[in-house]
């Protein structure tokens, strides 16, 4: 377990969440382009992931990323529009490399993060996550302060926002996965879209 980033939010049980994950019939493909990979790792190190993943992949390039997208990306990467982009096309992949039997439900995760950097690029720091399922689209967003916090604090920010798109599928009856509406995460307030 790790610690959670704010001081009202509970501690993030990874393990508890993957078995839930792994009692589900899912085929989950995901997709993190510019900071936030560690949420790669912290899904795929868990036992069980196998059976949940069908592909991760990071096009850290912006060559990368038009190529996974399969069109040349306008606009700024770090975007809820851009992360709907991505878990639309990784939707569509879930659904091509699926290995379960079906009835299943393919899933599309993506994570895009303009993250504190020694690079200098305008605008604020910022993660997206996006959710998408054949019937189900969620955005997450948090925008921060540029500089306010330290890349390793933001890079904690961005895994547990998977946590919390994870945990949506996790209990998607659940009233309180509504509640991350004006949640807070390291001091910054996260919003959420339905569409």
């Amino acid at each position: 377990m790790t610690a959670s980033i704010g001081s009202d939010r509970p501690e993030l049980d990874w393990d508890a969440l993957f078995q839930e994950l792994t009692q589900s019939p899912m085929q989950i493909a995901i997709v993190v382009a510019g900071g936030g990979s560690g949420a790669v790792a912290r899904c795929f190190r868990r036992p069980g992931a196998s059976q949940v993943f069908v592909e991760a992949v990071i096009p850290y390039s912006r060559t990368a990323l038009a190529g996974y997208l399969a069109a040349e990306p306008r606009g700024t990467n770090a975007s809820a529009r851009r992360a709907s982009q991505l878990a639309d096309t990784a939707l569509s992949r879930a659904l091509a490399l699926a290995e379960r039997e079906p009835p299943y439900e393919t899933v599309g995760v993506s994570l895009v993060a303009a993250l504190p950097t020694t690079v200098k690029r305008r605008g604020s720091d910022r993660i997206h996550v996006a959710l998408h399922t054949q019937s189900r689209r969620i955005v997450w967003s948090l925008d921060m302060s540029k500089d306010a916090i330290d890349r390793q604090t933001a890079e904690s920010i961005a895994d547990e926002m998977i946590f919390i798109a994870l945990s949506e599928l996790a209990h998607p009856q659940d009233p309180s996965g509504k509640a991350d509406i004006g949640s807070r995460l390291g001091g910054f307030p996260l919003t959420r879209k339905d569409g």
